[in-house]
């Protein structure tokens, strides 16, 4: 399948941005980033593409067929049932059943959604029950539908939160329809489908819905990052911004360490892989052996202990390009200590390639002992994208940095940049 199709499939949750940090993915660069080649694939390279080889193959093959959901009662019963749970909770607000009324009522109330999608009197009359309780239902006007807002869980929760059924709320809150459309930025559809589960796994660490809610954790980082093909997790694109998912990863390394020690394995061998993706070795090294520590037994541990054994000792990264004018943009490092050096590359690529792309061209090289590693790119195109890499060749192995991407600025009224 094409990669525009991916980054259409998610462009198609058009709607509102979800906060400021998708705006300012606005300015980044296009949606497919550059591959600058080298002869030989580096340790850094297949450490980043790692977890994609494993968990978005996961997301293709691993899943297997969707379980059949069970036939929902007519609209009738429905709309009779919430009659006379409503009438209960206002003749007994506080009794012994409040809460399992609250919790029965909230999900009938979810699924009377789906009765104001269709047509008929029905419908017409789950619209005018939508409209006769505004607390509960917000309307969404990109859809036009009547979306349940989890009032009666929220309750549950305020009233009773000792109650047995607390965290049976809870979770109902974490898979409550989302209102927020992200206009395919990646950021945007992390943090919708994290946040709730990362919040219900920092209440109910022991609930008998930690480990579902582990799995919709994970999935709220893998399903963006597959479907648009993110490559590497480093470079910036038009719809991918690292630091705002970084951040929300970071959230789930610190959940999960609070977590019963079977879902905190399975949640650490996800984050492990990520941290790797985005070349913090020393983190993925600390949680891959955690997980063999603390579960000798666990199922992956032979290939955990593989990537393990694989990630490198050292690694390269490029700070965020400079852009200065039209025509110039600077790259800069910190130099790689204690691995034998003896030169650094700097390549460039100027056109979206396919993951498996075109040759980068080598545009400098900088000794070890340079002074500062810095390479100023000059006389360049204005308003044009470019990519840039850096490989540090030792004589016996090479380290690859992550990819930056910049774009030079339009030329100014009567300047030649």
């Amino acid at each position: 399948m094409p990669k525009s199709v991916y980054v259409i499939l998610l462009a198609l949750a058009a709607g509102p941005a979800c906060e400021s940090e998708v705006g300012e993915q606005r300015e980044t660069g296009p949606a497919d980033s550059a591959v600058p080649a080298v002869d030989e694939p580096t340790a850094a390279e297949d450490t980043t593409v790692g977890w994609r080889a494993r968990w978005c193959r996961a997301e293709v093959e691993d899943r297997g067929p969707e379980p059949e959901a069970e036939p929902e009662p007519p609209a009738a019963a429905l709309r009779r049932e919430i009659d006379e749970l409503e009438a209960a909770l206002e003749a007994d607000p506080d009794g012994g059943e409040a809460p399992a009324r609250l919790l029965r009522l909230g999900r009938l109330k979810k699924q009377y959604e789906s009765v104001m999608r269709g047509y008929g009197a029905e419908t017409d009359r789950a619209v005018e029950h939508a409209r006769a309780h505004p607390d509960e239902y917000w309307h969404a006007e990109i859809w036009g539908d009547y979306l349940y807002n989890g009032y009666h869980f929220e309750e549950l929760l305020r009233r009773f939160p000792d109650s047995q059924l607390a965290d049976d709320a809870a979770y109902e809150i974490a898979r409550m329809s989302n209102s927020v459309g992200c206009e395919g930025f990646i950021a945007c559809h992390v943090q919708l489908g994290f946040e709730d589960f990362r919040d219900f796994l920092a209440r109910f660490p022991d609930s008998e819905f930690a480990g579902e809610a582990v799995e919709r954790a994970n999935e709220a980082f893998r399903w963006p990052l597959c479907v648009a093909w993110v490559d590497d997790l480093n470079t910036p694109t038009e719809t991918y911004r690292p630091e705002p998912v970084r951040r929300y990863l970071a959230q789930y390394d610190t959940v999960a360490a609070d977590l019963p020690a079977p879902l905190r394995v399975r949640a650490y061998e996800f984050i492990a892989d990520l941290w790797a993706g985005y070349l913090d070795y020393d983190r993925a090294r600390q949680l891959y052996r955690l997980i063999l520590e603390r579960v000798p037994d666990y199922e992956a541990a032979n290939e955990i202990r593989e990537r393990m054994e694989s990630l490198p000792t050292a690694h390269l990264v490029l700070a965020p390009a400079d852009v200065i004018g039209s025509s110039r943009i600077d790259i800069r490092w910190e130099p790689l200590p204690n691995v034998g050096v003896q030169r650094y590359e700097v390549y460039r690529l100027t056109r979206v390639p396919w993951w498996d792309g075109p040759e980068g061209t080598l545009v400098a090289t900088l000794p070890a002992d340079a002074d500062t590693l810095r390479y100023s790119d000059r006389q360049l195109e204005p308003a044009t994208d470019y990519w840039y890499q850096v490989i540090a060749r030792t004589g016996t192995y090479d380290v690859a940095s992550n990819r930056v991407y910049a774009r030079t600025k339009e030329p100014e009224e009567g300047s030649d940049g």
